[in-house]
């Protein structure tokens, strides 16, 4: 199996995002704790399916899941946690998440619209051809 550039740096980037809980000790802060982990393994499957031959639809779903990233900190709330050890976590989540989701979401998009694809073959029948006639 030969691996394309993209979907090998958005693999490393979902398995850094997938253990970075646990290395920034933000596992107190359970919605940043899980999101990351769930989202860092199905973008690393995906990313793995984009080359199997799953289709395009694999760097769709990463892309929004990346762009879902870059909002995640602001929507879940991260910055309400108090204790000293949950903000270490919430500030650590808060730029973790921006940054490795604009990185996938612009792989994903490189992916999709910059990689030169095949050109489809469109038959072409004229009127000159015989037609069968029942």
């Amino acid at each position: 199996m030969k691996l394309d550039l993209a979907s090998l740096v958005t693999m490393v980037l979902a398995a850094l995002l997938a253990a970075i809980p646990v290395l920034f000790m933000y596992n107190d802060i359970p919605v940043a704790f899980w999101s990351d982990i769930l989202i860092g393994l199905a973008v690393f499957v995906l990313a793995l399916g984009r080359n199997l031959g799953w289709g395009a639809w694999t760097s769709w779903v990463t892309l929004f899941l990346g762009l879902y990233l870059l909002i995640l900190p602001y929507a879940a709330g991260f910055f309400t946690y108090s204790t000293s050890l949950e903000t270490i976590g919430a500030v650590a989540a808060s730029f973790v998440n921006p940054a490795i989701g604009l990185a996938i979401a612009w792989l994903s998009a490189w992916d999709l619209f910059a990689v030169e694809k095949p050109e489809a073959e469109v038959a072409v029948f004229t009127s000159a051809e015989p037609r069968d006639r029942d």
